[in-house]
């Protein structure tokens, strides 16, 4: 009989991220707290053109895109989301200076797996990345007609629809969603509608119970 022994396996490859931001106070900031989430950090710049080159060179599992968009031409940013949608397995964060539903909704359509603003805090940021790489915050499934069935689409929540419908399961109304998180009331209805879009449900009382009974504000609060 042959002797075979289980061989111990390897380590596993670690998560290498790149960096781009153009303020190098910012660049250093969330590289230590991409570092903090556990990844290595392979390149961190503040040239989109270095940023594209480590991509295609370094084939990162992470790109950290900052964005500042009254500085940042619309076309670079699309051309950096491109470059990034080419590198296989790659997630992409953009964190950005702007909380317009149509501009983040953009970044998202473009390639972006989520859209983080600048002001959160540094430990909620480097969650933030932590959940995005591991796939444990941002996507859901949509309850479908035909319930465990294959080919069932699988909607994408931004980060602000989560915390839009977390406060609003909680029972807030939108003026106060909106003071908590610093956005104005009919940013708060956006938000609402286009969760319950993708949700499949027609009220806030339906997204609630949907997302209870689905592990979503578990998922957000932890």
């Amino acid at each position: 009989m042959d002797d075979v022994r289980a061989s111990k396996p390897g380590p596993r490859p670690r998560v290498t991220a790149v960096i781009l931001d153009q303020y190098s106070l910012w660049l250093d900031t969330v590289r230590r707290l991409t570092e903090r989430a556990g990844i290595k950090v392979v390149a961190a710049t503040t040239s989109p053109q270095s940023a594209k080159e480590a991509l295609t060179a370094r084939a990162p599992n992470v790109f950290v895109l900052g964005c500042e968009r009254r500085s940042m031409e619309t076309s670079l940013l699309n051309e950096l989301l491109d470059v990034a949608a080419s590198v296989r397995g790659l997630t992409t964060i953009v964190v950005g200076n702007d909380d317009d539903p149509e501009f983040v909704e953009q970044c998202l359509r473009s390639g972006a797996y989520a859209y983080i603003l600048k002001t959160v805090g540094p430990d909620d940021l480097s969650r933030a990345i932590r959940q995005a790489v591991n796939r444990s915050v941002y996507l859901f499934a949509r309850p479908s007609r035909n319930p465990g069935g294959a080919g069932a689409s699988v909607p994408r929540l931004t980060s602000r629809e989560l915390e839009v419908l977390r406060l609003a399961a909680e029972g807030l109304p939108n003026a106060q969603v909106a003071k908590r998180l610093w956005i104005s009331e009919p940013t708060v209805k956006y938000h609402l509608s286009r969760t319950y879009e993708k949700l499949g449900v027609s009220n806030r009382t339906g997204a609630a119970r949907w997302a209870e009974r689905h592990g979503l504000l578990d998922s957000v609060a932890s």
